[in-house]
């Protein structure tokens, strides 16, 4: 058995907190979408162009297309997380297993920043979309931003981080 197919993420307190207010954030929205949908007009927002402004329409008949797509990327990086075996995560040379275990749970936790991340970016589409109003003309750059320091963040942790070190408060 190789050493990729053992690999066990065992998480933190915090991990599974944040996990569990992604589920629930989920379950809302899904709930926020059914009740929405009853009070829509004929016509809705179709699409944003990159400054926000509403582009296109098309019927409320086509409203859960952002609740499935939400539904797919959610269910996608929750089914992820059970095979940290396949994520390519940095490693030094010569580290210790230590080193490689902080650097899994590192992943791990910006995993489940980004899905809650991608949760209320669905969620602020679909509600855009509820109230047929154009998107804050800062929102793609926020989102962009906001992502990428994520990920930034967490890529120069594994980096970073040194045996002793301890910032389970971030993870």
């Amino acid at each position: 058995m190789s050493e990729k197919s053992k690999v066990k993420i065992n998480p933190t307190k915090f991990q599974k907190n944040l996990n569990a207010a992604c589920w629930i954030l989920f379950l809302a929205f899904l709930g926020y979408s059914f009740l929405a949908w009853q009070h829509l007009p004929e016509m809705i927002p179709k699409h944003f162009n990159g400054a926000g402004i509403i582009d296109a329409y098309w019927s409320k008949n086509h409203f859960f297309f952002l609740p499935i797509m939400s539904a797919v990327t959610y269910l996608t990086i929750s089914i992820c997380e059970f095979f940290p075996q396949s994520w390519n995560i940095p490693q030094k040379k010569g580290a210790s297993p230590l080193q490689n275990e902080r650097n899994l749970s590192l992943a791990y936790s910006m995993v489940i920043w980004l899905k809650l991340e991608c949760l209320i970016v669905f969620w602020l589409l679909t509600h855009y979309t509820v109230i047929c109003r154009n998107l804050p003309v800062f929102f793609l750059a926020l989102t962009m931003l906001i992502i990428c320091a994520t990920m930034g963040y967490y890529i120069y942790q594994m980096y970073r981080k040194k045996e002793g070190e301890n910032h389970d408060y971030l993870h």
